[in-house]
């Protein structure tokens, strides 16, 4: 019986671990790439990079987190305070 839910709890642990893996996987896909996104302070387009891997794993565990690496605009706007992000998240 003991073994019986062990296994049954190993297939749980097993089975969850590779649906977050997977739901990882395509979120580093969407975040790897820079991305166009429309500057709020600014008003023009930039080109904006975000930390993949943060990126990813957050958005798979519920609760994005957009840590920005590198932004077009940045040398002409020292006061940005990330608030493109929201254009950053993957569309539904």
């Amino acid at each position: 019986m003991i073994l019986i839910l062990l296994t049954v709890a190993f297939l749980g642990i097993f089975l969850a671990s590779g649906i977050l893996l997977i739901r990882c996987a395509e979120a580093f896909d969407v975040f790897r790439n820079p991305r166009a996104v429309q500057c709020p302070l600014v008003g023009r387009e930039a080109t904006v990079s975000i930390a993949p891997f943060t990126s990813a794993v957050t958005t798979a565990m519920g609760s994005p987190r957009l840590p920005i690496r590198d932004c077009s605009l940045w040398h002409e706007n020292k006061s940005c305070r990330g608030e493109c992000r929201g254009q950053l998240l993957p569309q539904r």
